[in-house]
């Protein structure tokens, strides 16, 4: 019985950041350890070990990509929803921005 081929082991960067961000917030160290690459980056960027920080190919920039579209729908819903919610309440109030409406 063989296993997988090395050839179909093979991951985008995008696959290992979000599978990463899986085992950091499974584990519950998912904010130290984007804290920690977020820091590590601003350090490199200020001994100018980079030129340009959270660049779109590097991997802190894939990890925060990656962290956004896992958490980010849940976080603005969190946020914006009781803000939605109350603003629906006044059922006499309009927000139409265009007056002609």
């Amino acid at each position: 019985m063989s296993g997988p081929s090395v050839d179909s082991l093979r991951f985008s960067q995008d696959e290992v950041a979000r599978l990463t961000l899986m085992v950091c917030d499974h584990l519950g160290r998912l904010e130290p350890f984007l804290t920690k690459v977020l820091v590590n980056e601003v350090e490199a960027m200020l001994r100018g070990q980079i030129d340009v920080i959270f660049r779109g190919n590097s991997f802190p920039c894939k990890l925060l990509s990656q962290s956004f579209h896992a958490f980010g729908f849940y976080y603005l819903q969190s946020v914006l929803r009781p803000i939605v919610i109350n603003l629906l309440q006044d059922r006499d109030k309009r927000y139409e921005v265009d007056p002609n409406r």
